[in-house]
């Protein structure tokens, strides 16, 4: 189509200037050029618009991808830490899985102009516009538009992020609530722990070891006692149940520290009496600023199943 106006154009060009005409008909041929021109230019226009729109859509995709990795990076750069580390790591391959994703943006096409005539113009505009008409046509005609792009589908790449995102900030949130708690927290938990019947947190006129809030020591720790351990084991004088003066032999203790480096010198120094019968400290392991210790008169699978209930409790957000 555009050929063809091009060769309609050249031909009524000819024509003009074989023949003489007046300005009025000069401009009446000249105008009747421009609407085949400008009728050209808005299909051509059309077309651009259509394609146009279709490079708009990715950019609108690139930017809901573009905001979701900032608040993932936002994330990762803040000051908390996952109690889990395979939550960062997974939500780091997922970023790198939607960055692997992202389409990149085709340059938008331009609009051509069209061309605008009066009838007060001089032979020489129109004559001038004529010429105009003839260069913008063979341009026109050379002009191709590519075929228009499909918009991108993030959809799975962007919920594995949302998903990966709110798993590495939940286990922030867990460690957070195990990093210096309050002793007040840490009995609201144990509470909720089947098997643990009696809670009672030192002070520092009751503190068998004398720690409490001492350099090096820690700055919280409540004993407890658990059913699974026979009373009668415990050699208790005329039936008292003093929590704290039973000791972990009775159930276990939660000892609380302000820096979990201070919590794994902690551990270290009870490993050094691991194995050694009567002195043995039990288990005990440390989750975030806390030494977490079950007694030694629990077997190895009491043991370990009710460090999983309290940790379970302890990181829990509810």
């Amino acid at each position: 189509m555009k050929k063809k106006v091009a060769m309609l154009l050249g031909l009524l060009m000819a024509a003009s200037a074989v023949m003489g005409c007046s300005t009025e008909e000069l401009y009446a041929e000249v105008s009747t050029e421009v609407e085949a021109y400008n009728a050209a230019v808005a299909a051509y226009n059309d077309q651009v618009a259509q394609y146009n729109e279709a490079v708009g859509s990715i950019k609108d995709e690139n930017k809901v991808l573009t905001v979701e990795l900032g608040n993932a990076q936002t994330a990762i750069n803040g000051d908390g830490e996952p109690y889990d580390g395979a939550t960062l790591v997974d939500l780091k391959n997922a970023m790198a899985g939607l960055e692997s994703a992202k389409v990149e943006e085709p340059a938008l096409l331009e609009e051509e102009p069209t061309v605008e005539i009066n009838a007060e113009m001089s032979r020489d505009e129109l004559n001038q516009i004529k010429e105009e008409i003839a260069e913008r046509s063979a341009q026109l005609d050379e002009k191709a538009i590519p075929e228009a792009p499909s918009k991108p589908d993030y959809a799975n790449a962007l919920e594995e992020l949302r998903n990966a995102l709110q798993s590495y900030q939940t286990s922030v949130q867990s460690l957070n609530q195990i990093t210096a708690p309050a002793d007040e927290f840490v009995i609201e938990r144990l509470q909720g722990v089947d098997t643990i019947t009696k809670i009672e947190a030192v002070t520092e006129d009751h503190d068998p070891n004398g720690q409490l809030n001492k350099q090096g020591g820690y700055i919280g720790c409540i004993y407890f006692r658990d059913n699974q351990i026979d009373a009668d084991s415990l050699y208790l004088e005329g039936g008292e149940e003093d929590v704290i003066e039973i000791g972990t032999v009775g159930g276990g203790a939660i000892e609380i520290f302000q820096t979990p480096e201070e919590a794994e010198a902690r551990n270290q120094y009870l490993a050094g009496f691991d194995g050694a019968g009567f002195l043995s400290s039990g288990s005990h392991q440390v989750e975030g600023t806390l030494v977490v210790r079950t007694s030694d008169d629990l077997t190895a699978t009491q043991q370990k199943e009710l460090t999983e209930k309290i940790v379970a409790a302890l990181i829990d957000l509810r």
